[in-house]
């Protein structure tokens, strides 16, 4: 992306320049926000890597789409370091294993201690000691996170990297997927990564109609994409939003790459998700209809847990500018991921208590099924390789094999409710900000190259004004109003009574509690 009018050869990010072809490649970031290498301390992160000792469920999910998945794309996960995530997941699942290594010692102990003696006495040990490890397993893991994962104390580090070939080959594709510029998707929509697909807009303008001034019709001048690309980007970082970026993304389904040795040089590899200016350059001059590039305006608050995309696309068929804008969301994380918040740096007298009858009641099901653990734990090794071949021959088998993600870490952990209203708040704030910004931006490039944009306001005038909303709930938004054939919106807020009255007549009231995204 190119900055009109600015000195060749330099690329700004963060203030600071490097040498990359011509014009100034804007990849805005704010240093006062958190950037990709701030996210490692961001409270969403804390929370996922408290989860990945806390929650087993999720532990397993995040090893194996992430690490044991060899052929599916890598999506960013803004807000978190995905990678430190990954890193405890591993922490936990090696003292998991650990834990159950000694399950199996205690057991052959308490068989031994049968043989010798009587079968009954053999037992009574097995059982003491495996509450006695259980014990030892869950207070490390409760003094693991208690010292190193609350608000107080978050240390990311607090647990030494894997030294698993694994973990690192996992670990290095997460960290290009985060820097990545394109978006290989598996689904109908084509911004991996960046949640939930909210609204957008699009409109088609004449570019050859000139507009009147001074009761003349104006010739209007040419332009070329990039220039109406970075006049927006000018001025969109001009608005010092913080927490804001704006990138370069080439979005494409997983379905569509087979034949593209761009981004799938190896058809039985993970995609590339990382391409270098002069290839990305080169397919945005000359692209295909199932690519398509866009210019990704995000901003990323509440420490992580609120992230909001635009994705802004413009072309020109014809006589014809296209401009279209779509709104992302990734809504903020479930509300058990916001537990250890409860917590206190050490155990008190009852937490002991409630850990250690647990403990005992977790103990005596061990008992029982450690001969299932044990068999998991022989056959894992196999059952993984064969799922890795039952993979590999359905890439080689299947022309149309999706190599598009199925999520990022951040989207896997999210739910579709705010946890406060000022989240639901900051996104419509967030999104009405980028969408003046835009709409103006637009209109003032057009004006200046002597293009009629009356359609175009009168469309921005219908957007911004359009403020009644009317959700499945019976829910009613209104900060303006029209009704009638011919009426204009007026920007007012509306009584609660006529709230009320219209709340009536569609046979639903809003319910409290959380907000639905």
């Amino acid at each position: 992306m190119r900055i009109a009018g600015a000195s060749p050869k330099r690329v700004r990010i963060l203030g600071q320049e490097e040498r990359e072809g011509e014009g100034v490649a804007y990849r805005i970031r704010r240093p006062e926000q958190p950037t990709q290498e701030g996210w490692k301390l961001t409270a969403a992160t804390r929370y996922l890597c408290a989860a990945a000792h806390l929650q087993p469920k999720f532990r397993r999910r995040i090893i194996q789409q992430f690490a044991e998945e060899p052929y599916r794309a890598m999506a960013p996960s803004f807000g978190i370091d995905p990678t430190t995530v990954l890193k405890h997941c591993f922490a936990a699942r090696r003292q998991e294993n650990m834990r159950d290594l000694f399950l199996v010692f205690a057991w052959i102990i308490g068989g031994i201690i049968s043989a010798i003696t009587f079968p009954p006495g053999g037992f009574f040990v097995f059982l003491a000691l495996t509450c006695l490890i259980i014990v030892i397993d869950r207070w490390k893991t409760q003094s693991l996170v208690r010292s190193n994962l609350l608000k107080s104390n978050f240390d990311p580090d607090c647990v030494p990297e894997p030294e698993s070939r694994q973990f690192h080959r996992a670990a290095a594709e997460l960290k290009q997927a985060q820097e990545s510029n394109v978006l290989v998707s598996s689904g109908f929509s084509p911004f991996a990564g960046a949640g939930h697909d909210v609204s957008g807009w699009s409109f088609a303008l004449d570019i050859d109609k000139g507009k009147e001034e001074f009761g003349k019709i104006v010739q209007p001048q040419s332009f070329s994409v990039s220039e109406l690309n970075d006049a927006i980007a000018r001025n969109i970082q001009a608005l010092k939003i913080d927490g804001l970026t704006i990138e370069d993304k080439l979005c494409v389904n997983g379905q569509d790459i087979r034949d593209n040795r761009k981004i799938l040089p190896d058809p039985i590899r993970r995609p590339v998700t990382m391409l270098t200016q002069d290839v990305l350059q080169s397919i945005i001059r000359d692209p295909a209809p199932h690519m398509r590039h866009y210019q990704h305006i995000r901003v990323v608050n509440w420490e992580g847990e609120l992230v909001v995309s635009a994705f802004l696309r413009v072309c020109k068929p014809g006589h014809n500018l296209f401009i279209e804008v779509n709104y992302c969301l990734v809504p903020p994380l479930s509300e058990t991921y916001h537990a250890i918040d409860s917590l206190n740096p050490f155990l008190n007298w009852s937490e002991w208590l409630n850990l250690i009858l647990l403990s005992g009641i977790t103990a005596a099901f061990m008992a029982i099924f450690l001969p299932f653990i044990v068999l998991q734990h022989t056959i894992s090794p196999f059952h993984r390789w064969q799922e890795r071949s039952k993979a590999k021959r359905a890439v080689r088998e299947n022309a149309a094999f999706n190599y598009g993600s199925l999520g990022s870490l951040r989207e896997l952990a999210s739910v579709s409710v705010y946890r406060r209203y000022f989240q639901k708040l900051d996104k419509e704030m967030n999104m009405k900000i980028l969408e003046r910004q835009i709409f103006d931006t637009i209109i003032d490039f057009l004006d200046a190259k002597g293009i009629d944009t009356s359609d175009l306001k009168e469309r921005q005038t219908t957007l911004l004004n359009n403020g009644l909303v009317v959700s499945g709930s019976g829910t009613i938004q209104a900060e303006s109003l029209a009704v009638g054939a011919g009426s204009q919106a007026l920007a007012s807020k509306v009584r609660q009574g006529s709230i009320r009255l219209l709340e009536r007549t569609i046979g639903k009231s809003a319910s409290p509690g959380q907000g639905q995204v």
